[in-house]
């Protein structure tokens, strides 16, 4: 509050013209730089998404490849076309999802639920199913699931009678075959034999 006897105060400073362009050119930075990280991000992570799924494509469907066929532009120069593998992943994402939601997702679903814990299936129409760490194991754990259900229908129609053996005979032989690792030697050897008799299933 003012009275009578209070001195004036004195005038503010003026600010020079360096001061305020200062001023302002701060509030600009402050004003400009998250808008411009931001759109560099975007740039940026769609840039590397299109670099990981158009591989992928084959070439002649490229987008810079279609615009120089339908404009017959010349096929040397370079057209940077950013967004087309973005949009080629949502899709395949949004196909994934609604065939994982379908009848595919939910006979995968009962499958992985029938299968368990176990390397071996064997479904009602559709033959066997095997898993594996590796090509060789799977391709093992379905050789030896073929000669067992060979000897237990050789052995059934032989019309004699036949033994079980005991649980703990059962066991034994689980974790034999567990620790023997199916595949670690019988699927490079098959593959050599493979390279000599016929190389070409390479190509």
């Amino acid at each position: 509050m003012n009275t009578p006897f209070t001195p004036p105060l004195p005038p503010a400073p003026r600010r020079t013209l360096f001061a305020r362009i200062r001023a302002s050119f701060l509030t600009g930075l402050v004003v400009i730089a998250p808008v411009g990280l931001t759109i560099w991000l975007i740039w940026t992570v769609i840039g590397w998404i299109d670099g990981i799924v158009l591989p992928m494509v084959p070439l002649a469907y490229h987008p810079d490849r279609l615009i120089q066929t339908y404009f017959g532009l010349d096929p040397s120069a370079q057209i940077n076309v950013r967004g087309i593998g973005v949009i080629i992943f949502l899709l395949f994402t949004i196909v994934v999802g609604w065939l994982a939601k379908g009848l595919l997702g939910r006979s995968l679903i009962r499958i992985a639920e029938n299968m368990g814990s176990n390397s071996c299936l064997v479904m009602r129409n559709h033959g066997f199913l095997t898993v594996g760490k590796t090509a060789g194991e799977c391709f093992m754990n379905m050789y030896y699931l073929i000669r067992l259900c060979e000897v237990a229908l050789s052995a059934k129609a032989s019309s004699l009678p036949m033994d079980p053996g005991a649980p703990d005979l059962w066991s034994l032989a689980s974790k034999q075959y567990e620790a023997f690792s199916p595949g670690k030697y019988e699927w490079p050897a098959l593959k050599r034999k493979c390279d000599r008799l016929d190389p070409s299933y390479k190509f």
